[in-house]
């Protein structure tokens, strides 16, 4: 098996990211704090590989507040932490190379030296990917900035994963950690439904995209799409068949929509290790594994699901 979406984070790095302010704002901050142990011990994720039978993981820095220029220092500051986070990762990858597959970190929106960084990360560092937030304080890869980015990720032929951030614009209410719960997911799909309608996957015919955590809110709301579309423009239904998926924290219900709508062969086992894996493992309701099982994809669907998918990916 394959676990498309694993992470850790260096105490350092979330001193860099994670300001006074956004710690106070973001309930996504003490539930990052209380796994910040797991996150930053490498030998204590492969042993949960183990334990959870996974060959492979697809690794990344945690990504709910992504280097960008918001940060404190700016886009120079994003720069250098992108540099640092890519070449950890590809230490990481090098010291465990039939275990793990690095994603590199990259300002989207910043300059030639960022697309210079992607191309070292990929074509020096071996990463296998790229991994940028759903928004950074209200910017968007779908913004004319990070055409240079979106232009190099496609030339790379690598994929890009969107990762949901805790600092959404305009802010969602914290009451019942509604930003967490809500913000997070609703600021992804957002940025999914942006691609679609601004023309971004027109543009880029080749751009593989992975939505972790089931592509927050887009399935659901697919149907809402499909009847408010402008005359003549492509159905967002079918649009959306060309962005992959996760598992992290899916449901039964949930999983099967996302294999109706977008076919088993875009959907990857993720796991969102340290931060949402399921406490208990085989549990119908809440391990991914077991739900997986019980689909109705028949054997190359599950083979898929668990590994074939991600292989196609990033070249596992």
């Amino acid at each position: 098996m394959i676990d498309a979406h694993l992470h850790y984070l260096w105490p350092a790095w979330a001193d860099a990211l994670w300001s006074p302010e956004l710690r106070r704002s973001a309930t996504a901050w003490p539930r990052l704090f209380l796994r910040m142990v797991p996150l930053a011990d490498p030998e204590l994720f492969l042993r949960a590989m183990d334990a959870r039978a996974i060959d492979r993981a697809v690794l990344s820095p945690e990504m709910s507040s992504p280097p960008g220029p918001h940060i404190p220092g700016g886009a120079a500051a994003a720069l250098t932490l992108c540099r640092t986070m890519n070449e950890a990762t590809a230490a990481l990858v090098a010291r465990h190379p039939d275990r793990l597959i690095g994603l590199a970190v990259v300002n989207p929106l910043g300059d030639a030296a960022d697309v210079a960084e992607l191309r070292r990360a990929v074509v020096a560092l071996g990463l296998r990917g790229v991994v940028v937030g759903s928004s950074y304080r209200g910017d968007t890869i779908d913004a004319a900035a990070a055409r240079p980015f979106l232009e190099t990720v496609q030339a790379l032929d690598v994929p890009l994963v969107v990762h949901p951030v805790a600092e959404v614009m305009p802010r969602p209410p914290r009451d019942f950690g509604l930003d967490l719960l809500m913000g997070m997911p609703l600021d992804l799909t957002a940025l999914a439904v942006r691609l679609m309608r601004s023309g971004t996957l027109a543009a880029f015919p080749r751009l593989r995209i992975v939505l972790p955590h089931l592509g927050g809110g887009l399935l659901a709301l697919l149907g809402w799409l499909d009847a408010t579309r402008a005359p003549g423009e492509p159905l967002p239904s079918v649009l959306a068949q060309r962005f992959f998926v996760d598992t992290a924290t899916a449901t039964p219900a949930a999983l099967a929509m996302a294999v109706a709508a977008l076919g088993s062969d875009h959907v990857l086992y993720g796991s969102d290790w340290p931060l949402s894996t399921t406490a208990n493992p085989g549990d119908p309701a809440t391990d991914p594994i077991a739900m997986i099982d019980k689909l109705a994809v028949g054997p190359a669907g599950r083979a898929a699901i668990l590994a074939g998918n991600a292989q196609q990916l990033f070249g596992a």
